[in-house]
């Protein structure tokens, strides 16, 4: 079941997150479907709250697998509280993000898409290291 998050009252909305579970790996995380922050409210934090909302401390978040813009991608990169790594698709595993090519890091659609960026919240850093190989991830 999916699941919102916002900042704001009617009539006004400044950030809204959509989030569903989806276990990957044998771990379970949320699945970030949709976000939003409004324009004049951007860099002040909020996506970052929403995102560790979310998480609860305690789940990883992933990308969208129907596929991510660029500005998804740097703004999940950018989110405070959270470390990186990505689930392969192929391989059906976690990977540390060095092991991923760069210009293969996002993908606005899903076809084609390998790669889906996981935020793991520093509160829990070793919640994948039994999944990644070599036990770490950045």
């Amino acid at each position: 079941m999916a699941r919102a998050y916002w900042i704001g009252a009617l009539p006004s909305y400044f950030a809204y997150l959509v989030t569903q579970p989806l276990e990957l790996g044998g771990v379970g995380t949320l699945e970030i479907i949709r976000g939003w922050v409004d324009a004049g409210e951007r860099s002040k934090g909020l996506f970052s709250a929403l995102l560790r909302q979310a998480s609860g401390a305690d789940l990883p978040l992933v990308a969208d697998r129907e596929g991510i813009t660029e500005v998804a991608h740097v703004a999940l990169k950018r989110a405070r509280g959270f470390t990186h790594s990505y689930f392969d698709i192929q391989r059906e595993q976690f990977v540390p993000t060095d092991e991923v090519p760069e210009d293969e890091r996002f993908c606005a659609f899903s076809n084609g898409k390998r790669w889906l960026l996981t935020l793991t919240p520093v509160a829990l850093p070793n919640v994948l290291k039994s999944v990644l190989p070599g036990g770490s991830h950045s």
